[in-house]
């Protein structure tokens, strides 16, 4: 809460065009309508600020790009990937591994970063993965009991 007012983000996956609606005439998805309950969707549609709708921004899960001399990509440049809670943890590994590496082979550039990325890539792919699968189980059609039953069961 700032000023006085609640700022939310709200993360929807839906492949229909958003529309108009309410009193404020606010964006909303179409499927958030038939699926919410009229209280929750008034934090959209009521709300002092127009809802800003922006995408989601990854990378394949299996991404890769073959060895460049002396270059090499670390955080989300080189795993983007939905949210998850793990970027940032990713991002520290990055910078640590990178740093052994290149302390591990002092005259040999080449070798060190050849080292970061055969342990960099087959993590953020597991990484990448499970983000793909929770950002799923959050916004599916059946959330959030999609996300209920992996927690429960």
């Amino acid at each position: 809460m700032r000023d006085g007012r609640l700022d939310g983000i709200h993360a929807i996956l839906d492949p229909d065009k958003p529309r108009r609606v309410g009193a404020g005439r606010r964006w909303l998805p179409s499927a958030v309508d038939r699926r919410w309950a009229p209280e929750l969707t008034a934090l959209i549609t009521d709300g002092e600020t127009a809802p800003v709708p922006r995408p989601i921004h990854t990378l394949p899960n299996r991404h890769r790009w073959d060895r460049m001399p002396g270059v090499t990509l670390l955080r989300d440049a080189a795993h983007l990937m939905p949210p998850s809670g793990e970027g940032a943890n990713l991002a520290m590994l990055d910078g640590a591994d990178l740093g052994r590496a290149i302390a591990a082979h002092p005259d040999g550039l080449e070798a060190a970063l050849t080292v970061y990325e055969e342990a960099m890539f087959p993590r953020s792919e597991s990484e990448a993965a499970d983000a793909h699968r929770l950002m799923a189980l959050c916004l599916d059609d059946r959330a959030p009991h999609s996300l209920i039953d992996f927690l429960t069961g």
